[in-house]
């Protein structure tokens, strides 16, 4: 589960009319209310199924909401981007904490996916994979440091 403020969003994606109400509102820099987003959804559709998908999607903890007179005011809670690399990171870590996962292909296929003209991102891969075990070893390290300095005073007592 992905934390949006108090509210939870669940990483197994979003419902096609979800997705559509939601890049109709990246797509915008205000917010806006049910009667302003139905003509942008680019279909017709009643008023009380988008007001449904508008709640929905702000009890997930995708949007947020104001009142502003007798309607909501809506506005996504995170950009499409935080949206994407939340989404991809959940689905990545249940891929690699599963039961028996197949941790090289899980890699091979991020690796592999990268096709011609995206040498950068594996560029930026390599950045991140070195700065990830560069934390990973300071942290081992203070964790080391910890238990060697609390273990002459549990061997005194």
């Amino acid at each position: 589960m992905l934390g949006f403020g108090k509210k939870t969003a669940a990483v197994a994606g979003l419902g096609r009319l979800e997705s559509e109400v939601m890049n109709a509102l990246w797509a915008q820099p205000e917010e806006a209310s049910v009667r302003e987003l139905l003509p942008r959804l680019g279909r017709s559709l009643a008023y009380t199924t988008v007001m449904t998908t508008l709640d929905r999607l702000y009890k997930k903890g995708l949007l947020t909401r104001r009142k502003a007179e007798r309607a909501f005011m809506y506005r996504p809670s995170c950009s499409r981007e935080e949206w994407q690399s939340q989404r991809a990171g959940e689905v990545v870590r249940e891929f690699l904490t599963a039961p028996g996962a197949a941790h090289g292909a899980v890699l091979a296929t991020l690796v592999e996916s990268v096709g011609p003209g995206q040498e950068p991102l594996l560029a930026a891969l390599e950045a991140k994979i070195r700065a990830h075990r560069s934390a990973l070893r300071a942290a081992e390290a203070e964790r080391t440091e910890k238990r060697e300095q609390t273990a002459p005073a549990e061997k005194s007592q």
